[in-house]
């Protein structure tokens, strides 16, 4: 979101403007490496800026309670955390005798990329010639201290620099053709109007396929609600971002090509996920209020969010706090949080989804307050996100 990166060759960038839990963003210089080509990477950079809800991010002002950082990280860790765990079940990356079940965070990617690095370059690049492996580690990720480095040495890697296919996105034409799909759509058949504004919305797409489709692109001489209704029919296949859609075809590619296994050796590793049930009375009748816990010193990661580990009638639970002043705040936070979470409702109430200019608001509400909240291009999107962080506050 802030950071500067520059080209040194193919496979290395210089990094200015690391994010840190108390200084905010340094000037530090850092030289990174890059697993694909660096030119790739600042183009994935700038496309990510691009998009609405990272640019609403730089609007951000620090409170009392949470600076900057603090405040970046609170909106984006869910989904990321969300998204990173989904893909690498999806695609597990694991050998076959290690833990099928982990519960992958996002910054594991950068453990994991830190790993890589080691493997590939730590024994080839002179730059490394005179220096041990903790100051490999100390100056990729840009740490102060060599103590904080564990969270980054906790995988091994058993063959880094395999080639691999990429996967083709083809944004550009997956979203022409989503368009060209709803042509015999009913609505839109339904009057001479409205075929013309599809059209002339295709026509468009044709000579400017990244183009941005904005109802005033499209409003010229045309009925104002027509517009509006079309906009809000065309929405999900008007939308820029086809990486999902590619991901799952590709995925859907592999398990079809794949040899059906013999009845007989079929064995699920999948871990169903439960459904949102309603409140028993069992539930009801916990009093949260009655439990003492037991905490062990919390353990603060690097971009200051905290670990805090308690117990509960010989019942280990882990929970993560984005931030805490210290470790007496984080270990009430993840109190408050756990307590939240059990006293939640079962089954979700429905979601408020409102439409506020180009986003959609999602938010459900917990005696009249808003605890899970999303801001998405699409209203289902919006919906599924803002009921998935109901389903993850659940204890």
């Amino acid at each position: 979101m802030q950071g500067e990166f520059e080209k040194i060759d193919k496979y290395n960038l210089k990094f200015v403007g690391q994010a840190k839990k108390r200084e905010g963003v340094t000037n530090e210089e850092m030289i990174i490496y890059t697993l694909v080509e660096a030119d790739k990477v600042l183009d994935a950079i700038d496309s990510l800026r691009s998009y609405p809800n990272i640019l609403g991010l730089q609007n951000l002002e620090p409170d009392r309670n949470y600076s900057v950082n603090a405040l970046v990280h609170n909106r984006t860790s869910g989904p990321l955390n969300e998204f990173i765990d989904s893909l690498l079940k999806t695609k597990p990356i694991t050998s076959p005798e290690a833990d099928s079940q982990r519960n992958w965070l996002f910054k594991d990617t950068r453990a994991i990329y830190t790993k890589i690095c080691f493997e590939l370059f730590f024994k080839t690049d002179p730059r490394w010639k005179k220096k041990d492996e903790n100051m490999f580690y100390k100056e990729l990720l840009g740490h102060d201290e060599l103590d904080t480095q564990a969270h980054y040495m906790q995988f091994k890697i058993i063959n880094a620099g395999g080639d691999y296919e990429p996967i083709v996105i083809d944004a550009d034409k997956r979203r022409l053709e989503a368009v060209k799909e709803m042509t015999d759509n009913e609505w839109i058949q339904g009057s001479k109007a409205r075929q013309s504004l599809h059209q002339f919305v295709i026509e468009l797409l044709t000579e400017q396929p990244w183009r941005t489709i904005i109802p005033s692109d499209i409003r010229k001489g045309r009925n104002y609600t027509m517009v509006k209704q079309y906009m809000e029919l065309m929405e999900d296949r008007l939308k820029l971002n086809w990486l999902f859609e590619a991901v799952m075809e590709r995925k859907a590619a592999e398990v079809k090509a794949k040899p059906e296994p013999k009845e007989e050796a079929k064995i699920s590793t999948t871990v169903p996920t439960p459904e949102l049930e309603e409140e028993t009375e069992n539930d009801k009748a916990i009093d949260l209020d009655d439990l003492k816990p037991k905490f062990k010193p919390p353990h603060q990661n690097e971009d200051g969010s905290w670990l805090v580990s308690f117990t509960i009638d010989d019942e280990n639970i882990i929970e993560e706090v984005s931030s805490a002043e210290n470790m007496m705040m984080a270990g009430q936070y993840a109190w408050d949080q756990w307590k939240l979470g059990k006293s939640l409702p079962r089954k979700a109430p429905a979601p408020v989804v409102t439409k506020d200019g180009n986003m959609w608001y999602s938010r459900i509400n917990i005696k009249g307050q808003p605890i899970c909240e999303a801001w998405t291009g699409s209203k289902t999107a919006s919906r599924d996100s803002s009921l998935n962080m109901y389903k993850k506050m659940l204890r």
